[in-house]
C-alpha cells in the first residue's frame, strides 16, 4: 500500500473511533445524529443541503440552546457592527439570503458577521422547522454572534393556531413526536431574551415600547421562563404592542385584541429616558419592507418578502455599522426575477437612512397596513398560511 493509501486508512480509523466514542457518550444516540444539530453550520454562512432533521437531533439542540438562552439576560447587549432582521415567518428560501449578505461585495452588510433576530421565526410559512433549527445551529456554534429575540409566535396559543403545530405533527406523525417537538419549542421559546440594546443607544424589540417601560433595568429584572407572555406586562407589550399616529400615550390594541398602540409623544419620551438614539421593531408587514415613526426616532422592518402571497411585499434587514450609521438591504422576493435582473439587482442594494423619504412614515404610507392576529389565533392549521379574516382585509386593504 502507498503512503498516501496508508494515510488515509489511518484517517478513516481515527474518524471512526472518534465516532465510537461520541456514540457511547449517550446511550441510544446514533453518531450522525449526535452531529446533526453543527453537522451542516458554517460562518459566514454557506448554504447547506439540508434535510429533515431527525426527530432526538432536533430535540438535542432544543435543549443545547435552552441552555444558551437561560443563561443570557432579558436584555441582550449588542456590538455593531450588526445585521438585525425582522419578520422571518418559515420562509426558508429568504432567510438563506438574508445570511448570506455578509457575502455580497455590493451589500451594506459585506463582512458583518453579526445577526440579531427580532422574533417571529415560524407560523405562516412553509418551512418553519427549517428556519427554527438552522437558526438555533447557528445560535449554538457562534451564540456571541447570533442573537434571537422572542416574537409573539414563539408563543404556544400562537404558534398553535398558525402552523408550527400543524407542521410538526405533519413532518412526525408517529408517537405523538410532533406534538412532543412542539411542547420543547416552546418550553425553549420560554426563555428567549425579549430585546436588545446595540451599542448602548439602538434598543430593539419584536413589538414596542411599554407604559411599564421605565428604564432599561426593568427589562433586565423580567424573570423568565415567561409560558404565558401576557401575564407580565412589560413582557407582553414587547412583543405585542404597535405604533399609532396621532394618539397621546398608550391605548389599548384593538385591532390585535392585546397589548397596547403607543403615539409619536410615547416614543420621544422613551427615547429621551432611556437615552437611546433610535428604537428598532418588527411585528407589522410593510409594503416598502420599512417604515419610520416619531420623526425617525422608531423603525419597523420587515423580512419575509411577499409575505402570506402578497406579490408586492418588498422585505428589508436594517444594517448598523461601527459608526451608528444605519442603511437598508431590500430583499426582493425570489420570483422577481420575472420582473426583470435590474430591478431584481436594484432590490439588493442598501439604501442610505439619510435617504428615505419621509412618505415612507407610518402615518404617511397607507400601503404599509399590518397584518395582525387575535391571541387566539384561527381555526385554520394551514402551515403555509392562516386564513382568518383580518388576513383578507390586510391584503386587500381598502
Amino acid at each position: 500500500m502507498s503512503s498516501s493509501g496508508r494515510k488515509k486508512s489511518k484517517e478513516k480509523e481515527a474518524h471512526g473511533a472518534s465516532s465510537k466514542s461520541k456514540s457511547k457518550s449517550k446511550s441510544g444516540s446514533k453518531p450522525e445524529e449526535q452531529k446533526a444539530p453543527k453537522k451542516l453550520v458554517k460562518f459566514p454562512y454557506r448554504k447547506p443541503e439540508l434535510p429533515i432533521m431527525s426527530y432526538e437531533s432536533a430535540m438535542e439542540l432544543i435543549q443545547q440552546c435552552k441552555a444558551i438562552f437561560e443563561a443570557e439576560n432579558s436584555l441582550l447587549e449588542i456590538k455593531s457592527p450588526v445585521i438585525i432582521v425582522g419578520d422571518i415567518h418559515g420562509q426558508y428560501d429568504d432567510l438563506e439570503r438574508i445570511l448570506t449578505l455578509s457575502r455580497d461585495k455590493d451589500s451594506a452588510a459585506f463582512g458583518i458577521n453579526r445577526f440579531l433576530f427580532l422574533g417571529d421565526y415560524v407560523d405562516r410559512g412553509p418551512n418553519s422547522y427549517n428556519c427554527i433549527n438552522l437558526l438555533l445551529q447557528l445560535k449554538c456554534r457562534h451564540p456571541k454572534q447570533i442573537g434571537m429575540l422572542r416574537g409573539n409566535h414563539e408563543t404556544e396559543n400562537i404558534n398553535g393556531c398558525y402552523g408550527f403545530l400543524q407542521e410538526l405533527k405533519t413532518n412526525f406523525p408517529q408517537r405523538n413526536e410532533g406534538i412532543n417537538l412542539w411542547r420543547a419549542y416552546n418550553d425553549m421559546f420560554a426563555y428567549l431574551p425579549l430585546a436588545a440594546l446595540v451599542r448602548k443607544r439602538v434598543l430593539c424589540m419584536h413589538g414596542g415600547i411599554s407604559e411599564d417601560l421605565k428604564s432599561l433595568d426593568d427589562i433586565r429584572r423580567i424573570k423568565r421562563p415567561i409560558v404565558d407572555v401576557m401575564t407580565h406586562q412589560l413582557a407582553g407589550d414587547l412583543l405585542w404592542s404597535d405604533p399609532l399616529s396621532g394618539i397621546k400615550g398608550y391605548q389599548n390594541n384593538a385591532v390585535r385584541g392585546v397589548s397596547v398602540v403607543f403615539g409619536e409623544q410615547a416614543v420621544n419620551e422613551t427615547c429621551q429616558r432611556l437615552g437611546l438614539d433610535y428604537i428598532v421593531r418588527a411585528h407589522q408587514i410593510m409594503f416598502n419592507g420599512y417604515a419610520l415613526f416619531a420623526n425617525r426616532k422608531l423603525i419597523t422592518i420587515f423580512s419575509a418578502p411577499k409575505y402570506c402571497l402578497e406579490k408586492n411585499s418588498k422585505a428589508v434587514v436594517l444594517v448598523l455599522n461601527s459608526k451608528n450609521k444605519i442603511s437598508f438591504v431590500f430583499v426582493a422576493p425570489v420570483e422577481s426575477k420575472t420582473a426583470g435582473e435590474k430591478i431584481f439587482k436594484r432590490d439588493y442594494k442598501a439604501l442610505e437612512y439619510e435617504q428615505v423619504e419621509a412618505t415612507n412614515d407610518l402615518k404617511d404610507n397607507k400601503k404599509n397596513d399590518e397584518l395582525s392576529e387575535p391571541t387566539r389565533g384561527t381555526s385554520s392549521n394551514n402551515p403555509s398560511m392562516g386564513s382568518s379574516e383580518t388576513e383578507k382585509s390586510a391584503k386587500n386593504p381598502k
